[in-house]
């Protein structure tokens, strides 16, 4: 091999190193977000402390589905779909529902750099946007949350959520998530309903 063949063997292995290292660095993120997340804590009030479940019934039922659609070498983005269980009496809140009468889903697209993403919610197939009360953001607008690692491993804080997901109240409420099994979303509708999944 000639000293001219033997240097273009090596730019054609550093090369593609090189290209990966600068896509990483121009577009870091706290952690790989996607997969199956479940809601472990939360702090609906704002008041820096976080509770936990009172019943089992309502364990690995609040539950976000991430599937990024980016290219490589593009800013993180794609969609996500969140899945609320729900009661007969309609309720979907993380205190109170009993969790027997299936998932409502939300739809949303999202973006991701550093530690932050930009959500904005859309109309999944046979679901319907929120009516938004007073002085409330209309669906669809962009929501930034901001993200922070937690001490447990695949674990991570989520500030704040979208109004009314998880009981949010759209500023200030903070949620723990911790990664899960892609098999604990397949109960829910939520991949047909936000991804067009059969």
């Amino acid at each position: 091999m000639t000293k001219l063949s033997s240097v273009f063997a090596l730019l054609a292995l550093t090369l593609p190193l090189t290209l990966a290292s600068c896509s990483e660095e121009e577009f870091p993120v706290l952690f790989e977000e996607e997969g199956v997340w479940a809601l472990t804590h939360f702090d609906i009030e704002g008041t820096g402390e976080f509770e936990t479940f009172s019943s089992g019934l309502r364990r690995d039922k609040f539950l976000l589905n991430f599937r990024r659609t980016s290219g490589a070498e593009q800013q993180p983005a794609g969609k996500l779909a969140a899945a609320s269980c729900r009661d007969d009496n309609g309720d979907e809140s993380v205190l109170t529902a009993q969790c027997n009468q299936g998932y409502a889903c939300r739809c949303f697209d999202y973006t991701y750099g550093e530690s932050q993403m930009v959500w904005r919610e859309y109309a999944g197939e046979g679901e319907t946007l929120y009516e938004p009360m007073k002085d409330d953001p209309p669906p669809g607008d962009p929501v930034v949350v901001g993200l922070r690692e937690f001490e447990t491993a695949n674990t991570y804080v989520f500030t704040p959520l979208p109004v009314y997901l998880f009981d949010s109240l759209g500023v200030g409420s903070s949620y723990r998530f911790q990664q899960r099994a892609m098999s604990v979303f397949a109960s829910t509708p939520c991949n047909q309903r936000c991804f067009g999944d059969e």
